[in-house]
């Protein structure tokens, strides 16, 4: 074998691949999805990377290991390119079919040792990688003694059962880091989180006074508003008339919520409508078709921006400030709630961005907390999802409807401390989630190193006592030499003559 192949431990032997099996390669038989779905049955049907269905026949009955033969997994490994099939299957033109020779090497060695190994030096082909049959024998297989092999998948196998118990340990992890969220949230928005705070400071402005402000907070903002395009149009406003144009904030819905809210919030605190609190705005796209509008500074936000940590990505596309100049500009701060397709999904911004129609955004009166509303967006997630109606393409919650969901509303310092209780809270959340996260990375090293130790001889201890893998070759391959003179006989020719 080549000098650049490490050195194997006493008793080991680098074999060819093609040494160590038998191809049936020339036994498989493509059948399209059209032929399949009318051969449906109880029959697997593999390809590169598994079963991919099932069929009313089969090509195969016994032991085999299929290797994917094309596909980008091969270089990718995003799933194991090497898989055991047994009993009676049917196998398609994107697998090679070998049957390893028991009395040499075992069938879950192979595998392990192919699912683990840098093969890009025998896949050809960028666009569609293809590892061929003629490369795939001369892969180089490190062979320990059959019985040091046993010992090594039985190792192998025991230490991927902890593995994996580590792995469905983890798994339940996230679901519980998010029902934790869900019922801080919810303590939060009952006025648990905040109970002794109100004991501590009883003198706080209630929440009945504090929404008058909000009143005169809402109108002023609109004032400004209107006069605003009034001096962009250079005309003159009579403030009379201009209060006879306000619109008053629509009221909160009187549903469930409103009346689990009614239930269980404290006396300090009120009920008003999201309309009530913050100025509301529907996103809008700047024409596509106009290349001044687009490449500019100002981030464009779609739903695919808002992660569902409420971090807002960074932006695939970027506007012009002509462009802004179309749509509407929506400040930093402001919470941002999908109302159009994933409706529910909630971000805030950190950056002046401008938003798509399937968006509504909630900019806070300064009155509000705009992390108490952002909060809150998130704990109404279900509301909205409830709320949205079904149209044929995508669920819908517009925004009069969106403005008419209920908010509690505590008195101003209290939602300051509210807020920074959940986010003290949702830290250790985070943190929790990153060590998850880290441990997932730490057990995907553990495996890969588990079996590098065990094809380098160095997962389980030798025995002096096992017959060497040289030994053995050289007996099989006697043997072989044997089987290829007896059919090279000359036809009628007994043997022993």
């Amino acid at each position: 074998m080549s000098d650049e192949l490490m050195e194997l431990p006493e008793g080991w032997e680098w074999i060819t691949f093609e040494e160590l099996v038998v191809n049936h390669d020339g036994k498989r038989v493509p059948v399209s999805s059209t032929d399949r779905q009318e051969r449906q049955g109880k029959f697997p049907y593999y390809g590169a990377s598994g079963i991919i269905d099932y069929v009313n026949d089969y090509l195969f009955d016994g032991d085999f290991l299929l290797i994917a033969e094309d596909g980008a997994n091969l270089i990718s490994r995003s799933t194991p390119i090497a898989f055991e099939a047994t009993g009676k299957f049917w196998v398609n033109n994107h697998a090679h079919v070998v049957e390893p020779l028991k009395e040499i090497i075992l069938t879950s060695y192979l595998r392990d040792y192919f699912n683990c190994t840098d093969l890009k030096f025998y896949i050809s082909g960028s666009a569609q990688p293809k590892l061929n049959q003629k490369n795939l024998n001369r892969i180089p297989i490190p062979l320990p003694p059959l019985n040091e092999q046993k010992r090594i998948v039985a190792a192998i196998e025991a230490l991927r059962e902890r593995s994996q118990k580590a792995r469905s340990a983890l798994v339940a992890i996230p679901e519980l880091c998010d029902k934790f969220r869900q019922s801080v949230l919810a303590a939060a928005f009952r006025g648990d989180l905040t109970a002794d705070w109100r004991k501590q400071n009883p003198d706080v402005e209630p929440a009945s006074v504090l929404l008058e402000r909000i009143k005169d907070d809402r109108y002023k903002n609109w004032e400004l508003e209107q006069l605003a395009k009034a001096s962009h149009r250079s005309t003159k406003l009579d403030s009379g008339k201009m209060r006879m144009k306000y619109e008053l904030p629509t009221s909160p819905q009187e549903d469930r919520l409103f009346r689990e809210l009614e239930e269980c919030i404290p006396d300090s605190w009120a009920i008003t409508s999201l309309d009530s609190v913050a100025r509301l705005i529907t996103g809008k796209t700047p024409s596509t078709s106009e290349a001044d509008y687009w490449d500019g500074e100002i981030p464009f936000v779609t739903p695919t921006e808002i992660d569902p940590s409420g971090f807002i990505l960074p932006s695939r596309r970027l506007v012009t400030q002509l462009g802004a100049k179309q749509a509407k500009t929506i400040p930093s701060n402001s919470t941002l709630i999908v109302c159009i397709g994933t409706v529910g999904k909630v971000g805030i911004l950190s950056n002046p961005s401008v938003v798509n129609q399937q968006i509504n955004a909630l900019v806070s009166l300064k009155s509000v907390s705009y992390k108490f509303i952002y909060y809150w967006a998130q704990a109404l997630q279900p509301w909205v999802v409830a709320n949205a109606a079904a149209t044929v393409n995508a669920a819908i919650l517009n925004k009069s409807r969106l403005g008419m969901a209920p908010i509690p509303i505590p008195p101003y310092l209290e939602q300051l401390h509210i807020v920074s209780m959940i986010e003290a809270m949702l830290s250790e959340i985070s943190s929790l989630t990153s060590n998850t996260t880290n441990a997932y990375e730490w057990l995907n090293s553990l495996d890969r190193s588990i079996l590098t130790k065990a094809f380098r001889g160095e997962l389980v201890e030798q025995d002096p006592n096992d017959e060497p893998a040289s030994v053995l070759l050289d007996r099989i391959r006697a043997e072989r030499e044997q089987q290829a003179q007896g059919k090279a006989k000359k036809p009628g020719e007994k043997s022993g003559q």
